[in-house]
């Protein structure tokens, strides 16, 4: 990921003949260059965007051409929608009909803002929105077979979104793939890591995989609130201060998510890259420890006799022999259910992290 404005703000460097009159800077001995130039601006908002500070983008990613763009992060609107489609079937004196599933979509709809703090900025900002515009387009070859030639699309222009590392790509469970917090891996999901965490992560090439359906550019040149910069430079030309981007992007996935015959999710952190540790799927480092030191205790005959000496007075109307046996069998099946549950926890394990974890 790039950098956002860097020596960009100065203005055009400008150099005088010795009449005065304002003439190129080709570093000719008989002119002078303008001393007063300002200092360079310096946006705030760059080092919440840059890398190596918090990174807070929007990066879009060219999958055919492997090209990113990366805005920052001046989110209005994001909205997320799943829809599932069921096929109905009316069926003759039912009340209700016959519901067949047949498949679920995911839809995000985005709205950020693309405000410039100088002209240089928003010189940028236009560029971006241009290349933007062009990811929508399909990659074409040429074809060569008659007179006439002709062009036939080779690529579809789909595209990968990541907004904060709430939109990144998954990997089923066991893929042993980690990046970018995504592949079924968030924080808290390994032993000893923090649980509840979304592992958010900038990289353009581990967004969502989709495709924009539709693309809207507001370019606010009739807002007067906001206004353009009038390049001196440059005759008849403005360009716009605060730009916004409205988009609707539906999102393709890259494996079958659904419940398995073991009554695991495909992907544990599907959708947010969240690990919620709970006592079905998942074990706390204090329920871990429980359940290593039920399956560590031995109920074989040596360990009973201690046990079952001292308590076998504790009931005079139990034989000592019955109480004996009675302790033998709750201890065994305390083992039994430890054993049960660490054999579900490695086996988990292993598909989120691989065989070699």
């Amino acid at each position: 990921m790039a950098f956002f404005n860097q020596n960009k703000y100065l203005p055009p460097q400008k150099c005088y003949n010795e009449d005065g009159g304002e003439v190129p800077c080709d570093g000719n001995e008989h002119t002078s260059v303008d001393q007063s130039m300002p200092f360079p601006l310096i946006d705030g908002s760059d080092v919440l965007a840059d890398e190596g500070g918090l990174d807070q983008v929007i990066s879009f990613y060219q999958v055919n051409g492997n090209r990113s763009i990366s805005f920052k992060a001046f989110i209005t609107t994001y909205n997320e929608t799943w829809k599932s489609d069921w096929a109905q079937e009316p069926v003759y004196g039912r009340t209700d009909p016959i519901y067949m599933f047949k498949q679920n979509s995911r839809n995000i709809t985005l709205v950020f803002k693309v405000p410039a703090a100088s002209q240089g900025e928003a010189y940028e900002n236009l560029t971006k929105v241009q290349r933007l515009v062009q990811f929508i387009y399909p990659s074409y070859s040429s074809v060569t077979t008659g007179p006439i030639p002709a062009q036939t699309i080779s690529r579809a222009p789909l595209i990968r979104l990541n907004v904060l590392g709430m939109t990144q790509k998954q990997l089923p469970e066991g893929s042993g793939v980690a990046y970018g917090g995504g592949g079924g891996q968030g924080i808290g999901s390994k032993p000893g890591a923090s649980s509840g965490f979304h592992k958010g992560r900038g990289r353009p090439e581990d967004g969502l995989l989709g495709v924009i359906q539709n693309l809207t550019v507001n370019h606010n040149l009739d807002n007067t609130d906001y206004g353009v910069f009038h390049p001196s430079e440059i005759k008849n030309t403005i360009l716009p201060k605060f730009m916004e981007v409205n988009l609707t992007f539906d999102v393709i996935h890259e494996f079958t998510l659904g419940w398995g015959e073991n009554n695991d999710f495909s992907s544990h952190t599907y959708p947010f890259n969240v690990d919620i540790l709970d006592d079905e799927f998942y074990w706390t480092p204090q329920e871990t420890q429980e359940a290593d030191q039920v399956a560590a205790a031995d109920a074989g005959e040596e360990d009973l006799d201690d046990t079952s000496a001292t308590n076998q007075n504790e009931d005079e109307d139990v034989p000592p022999e019955q109480t004996r046996q009675n302790e033998l069998a709750s201890k065994r099946d305390l083992a039994e259910e430890g054993s049960r549950r660490k054999t579900r926890l490695t086996n988990r394990y292993k598909r989120r992290y691989g065989e070699d974890s």
